[in-house]
């Protein structure tokens, strides 16, 4: 029985923080040495540029888990990268992913990371701002969406 303070995840991560030159055959490479990996797609930009992230789709809820507990914060191309789980699936019509992306709905509860903290889904990592973002103007725009309880700029 899931509680507030559970997790569920599928079969696909999201990879952020990657170098701009990263190629799907490095991520795909470079996550198989945490799990098995059944595919990952880079997601670009109108032009066809990488915008700094991707999808990976793994071979089960489990093998997901694995990527996450061991990939993130992983070096690739002297960057340390991020994983995890994937919880918009509606960016597979916004990117226009392969077919079957999303199809696997089988899920698990609570990730564990390798550091022994628990992740809920409650942390939310936001790229690309404009310098000038302020904290406050941040927390406003997405409190239009859902419920903010801390803003912090990295």
């Amino acid at each position: 029985e899931n509680d507030e303070n559970s997790l569920t995840i599928g079969t696909q991560a999201y990879l952020f923080n990657l170098d701009w030159l990263v190629t799907e055959e490095e991520l795909f490479e470079h996550l198989k040495k945490f799990a098995k990996v059944v595919q990952v797609s880079l997601l670009k930009d109108r032009a066809g540029l990488s915008r700094g992230s991707a999808i990976a789709e793994f071979t089960s809820p489990e093998e997901t888990l694995k990527a996450i507990k061991y990939g993130h914060d992983t070096l690739l191309r002297r960057r340390k990268i991020g994983i995890r789980e994937d919880r918009d699936a509606s960016d597979a019509v916004k990117f226009n992913l392969p077919p079957g992306f999303y199809q696997n709905k089988e899920r698990t509860k609570n990730i564990e990371r390798a550091d022994g903290n628990n992740v809920y889904g409650l942390t939310a990592f936001v790229s690309s701002l404009r310098l000038n973002v302020t904290s406050e103007q941040l927390f406003n725009h997405l409190s239009q969406y859902a419920e903010v309880v801390h803003v912090q700029l990295l």
